[in-house]
């Protein structure tokens, strides 16, 4: 574990017991914090916003892994609401069952963040709920420029087990639902098992949904899904050219409509994880019929 007050002094913390509450008896100037590493350290989640509220005032980037299913070992008192109000980068990694405690991130606010990772490494969640994560979004809606949603492996967890942990599809809407209160998306990852729907990629097209995103990793559903994603980075540059040349685009009816000057990206930097039988099919038959259509777009495939 490692600390940086803006004096520009380091701590480095060693030996605290994993799943212990007594890295709250550390003395160091909680209040000084500008970054915290804690992400090689888990922590049950009551002690996690104890410290969340001791190192906020200051604090710019910061790492927590937190488990749901660990005990703080010892009497707390409810912890306080968390307000981060300096914090720009945050990562949290999340492992045990009881990622249903909605009431977790309901009590912290992140007012300026700008960049956030969830990893999610427990083998037995049924997958990710985004409804769980919607306290924070909501706190840093307008601020929020990347996005990283990961399947990470944990401690325990083998590559099988990984690759089968989604049990439960998000669907479209609650995909679109996030996609929508973080419209200054510039950076998206989503995992395996987060898919874009084809009524998800007519909204991104057209910039209906995050306007400003410029790079995008996702996991198809499909072969055909794959060949989507790629229709929709063309139609993309199209409304971008249009937009900067101030001609309408047609609305989701398929009608021409005039639309408000504003402000599209185009989507340049795109990963595709696709599985090693499909890969070599697609690079060769799929993507060549869109490379001009796609002038300035860098796309990877990468197999699983």
């Amino acid at each position: 574990m490692s600390a940086k007050d803006y004096f520009g002094t380091v701590y480095y913390m060693h030996n605290i017991p994993v799943h212990s509450s007594q890295i709250l008896d550390i003395s160091i100037p909680w209040s000084n914090l500008v970054s915290f590493d804690l992400g090689c350290i888990a922590l049950a989640s009551d002690v996690t916003l104890v410290v969340m509220h001791r190192a906020a005032t200051n604090l710019h980037e910061a790492a927590f892994r937190v488990d749901f299913g660990a005990s703080a070992h010892r009497s707390l008192m409810d912890p306080p609401p968390v307000r981060m109000k300096a914090l720009r980068e945050l990562r949290v990694i999340l492992e045990g069952n009881g990622l249903t405690d909605a009431g977790f991130f309901g009590r912290v606010s992140v007012p300026c963040l700008r960049d956030l990772r969830v990893d999610m490494t427990s083998p037995n969640t049924d997958g990710w709920n985004l409804h769980f994560f919607r306290p924070l979004f909501a706190s840093c809606s307008k601020k929020l420029e990347v996005l990283e949603l990961i399947n990470a492996p944990g401690p325990t967890t083998t590559h099988s087990s990984l690759a089968n942990r989604q049990r439960r599809q998000v669907t479209h809407l609650e995909l679109e639902a996030l996609l929508e209160s973080t419209p200054n998306l510039h950076t998206l990852r989503l995992p395996r098992g987060i898919f874009t729907h084809n009524a998800t990629l007519r909204k991104l097209e057209i910039a209906d949904l995050l306007p400003s995103l410029r790079a995008l990793e996702v996991t198809p559903s499909s072969f055909a899904n794959a060949e989507d994603i790629l229709c929709m980075l063309a139609t993309r540059m199209e409304v971008v050219e249009a937009a900067r040349r101030g001609i309408g685009t047609s609305n989701t009816n398929g009608e021409e409509e005039e639309e408000e000057e504003r402000h599209v990206e185009p989507i340049t930097d795109v990963v595709l994880h696709s599985p090693l039988a499909e890969r070599s099919a697609f690079l060769k038959d799929v993507v060549p019929r869109y490379l001009p259509r796609l002038r300035g777009v860098r796309i990877r495939v990468e197999a699983w």
